[in-house]
C-alpha cells in the first residue's frame, strides 16, 4: 500500500520522514525480475535503471501524479533509526545549496522492501535526453576525445562559480570526474549530490584549505582532459604539456592557467581564485558555440515518452540562470 504522501525538502526539517513501501510485491524483488509495473514508491514508478555504481543506483522515475519525469537515487542504508537520522539530516545539509549549476533535491525518503537492507531514495529532476543523462565524458567521447576551447571555458566557469558557491557555505565535495558531471539540455552543466558523500561521512567540510584546493586541482584536471584529450599527471614532479603544444595556437590561451592550476604546491587556493583567473575568449566566439550548442541539444532532444523537467518546482523554487 502506498503511503499518502512522501517527504519534501521545504520548510523545517520533519523528525519522522515518510517512508515510502512499494505496492504489490517488494521493489527489490520487482526490480530483480524486471517487473517494472511493480517497482513503485510513493508517487513515482520506476521506469530504468540509467546506471549503476558502488552501493548507489541511478533510475528514471516517472512522477504518476504530475507525470513528470524524475532522477532517483537509491542508495545502500542501514535500517536503524540513528542511521535514518543521519542520512536525512545529511541530504538536508546539501538540499539547501540553491545555485542555478547545483542540480536541486527534491525530496528524500526509504525504500523497505529490499532483501539486504532498505534503500535510501534520493529524488531529483531528469534534465537527459531520451538516450539518457549526458555527462561531459559522454559529451567528449561523442567530440572525438575532446571540446572546443569555448566550451571548455564554460564548463569550468560554471563549476568554479557552484564550487566557490558551496565552498562559501562550508560544502566541499572533493574530486571532480567528467563521467559524473551532468548537462541539462540548454548545455549547461549541473553538479549531482553536490557534498553528499562527505556528509554521509560526518566528514569535516571547508575548515581545511588543502581539501578545497584538491576540489579546485580536479576541476582543472578535468579541464585539461577536455581540452587536450589527454589526462593530466598528477604525481609530484610531472610535467604535464601545454595546451599549446597538445592542441596548437588555440590552446595557447590556457598556457599560464594550465601551469598554475595544475601545480600541486603553486595551485590556486579557491574556485573564486581559479575563477577570475580564467581565460578570456572572444565573446562573438562564444555566442556562436554556445548558438550551435543550444541547436544540437534541442534537436537531440526527442519525446521520451515522458514530461520533459518541468520548469513548476516540486519542492524548491524555481533557481535564476547563471549567465557566464
Amino acid at each position: 500500500m502506498l503511503m499518502a504522501s512522501h517527504h519534501r525538502l521545504v520548510g523545517r526539517p520533519t523528525a519522522n520522514p515518510t517512508v515510502f513501501k512499494s505496492s504489490g510485491r517488494g521493489t527489490e524483488d520487482a526490480l530483480m525480475q524486471g517487473t517494472l509495473d511493480r517497482a513503485t514508491f510513493g508517487p513515482y514508478r520506476l521506469v530504468r535503471r540509467l546506471d549503476h555504481e558502488l552501493g548507489r543506483e541511478r533510475w528514471l522515475a516517472l512522477h504518476e501524479r504530475d507525470g513528470t519525469a524524475h532522477v532517483v537515487y537509491r542508495v545502500e542504508t542501514r535500517r536503524d533509526g540513528g542511521s535514518r537520522r543521519r542520512f536525512i539530516e545529511a541530504v538536508r545539509g546539501v538540499a539547501r545549496l540553491y545555485h542555478p549549476h547545483l542540480l536541486p533535491i527534491q525530496s528524500v525518503s526509504f525504500d523497505d522492501r529490499g532483501r539486504d537492507g532498505g534503500r535510501g531514495c534520493i529524488v531529483g529532476p531528469f534534465i537527459g535526453t531520451p538516450d539518457g543523462l549526458v555527462t561531459l565524458e559522454r559529451l567528449r567521447e561523442a567530440k572525438g576525445g575532446r571540446l572546443g576551447v569555448s566550451e571548455v571555458r564554460h564548463a569550468l566557469a560554471q563549476m568554479l562559480s557552484a564550487v566557490e558557491y558551496a565552498h562559501s557555505r562550508g560544502v566541499v565535495h572533493g574530486a571532480h570526474d567528467a563521467s559524473r558531471v551532468l548537462l541539462d539540455r540548454s548545455g549547461k552543466v549541473q553538479l549531482e549530490l553536490y557534498g553528499l558523500e562527505r556528509a554521509l561521512l560526518r566528514a569535516d567540510a571547508a575548515s581545511s584549505a588543502g581539501l578545497v584546493r584538491e576540489e579546485v586541482a580536479s576541476i582543472a584536471r578535468l579541464g585539461y582532459l577536455l581540452l587536450t584529450g589527454t589526462r593530466a599527471l598528477v604525481l609530484p614532479g610531472a610535467q604535464n604539456a601545454a595546451p599549446s603544444a597538445a592542441i596548437g595556437a588555440e590552446g595557447a590561451v590556457w598556457d599560464a592557467w594550465m601551469s598554475r592550476a595544475l601545480d600541486p604546491l603553486e595551485g590556486f587556493a579557491s574556485a573564486g581564485a581559479a575563477l577570475a583567473a580564467l581565460p578570456q575568449i572572444g565573446r562573438r566566439r562564444q555566442a556562436e558555440d554556445a548558438a550551435r550548442e543550444r541547436k544540437r541539444l534541442q534537436n537531440a532532444a526527442r519525446p521520451l515518452g515522458l514530461a520533459p523537467r518541468t520548469r513548476r518546482p516540486v519542492s524548491v523554487t524555481t533557481r535564476a540562470r547563471l549567465a557566464i
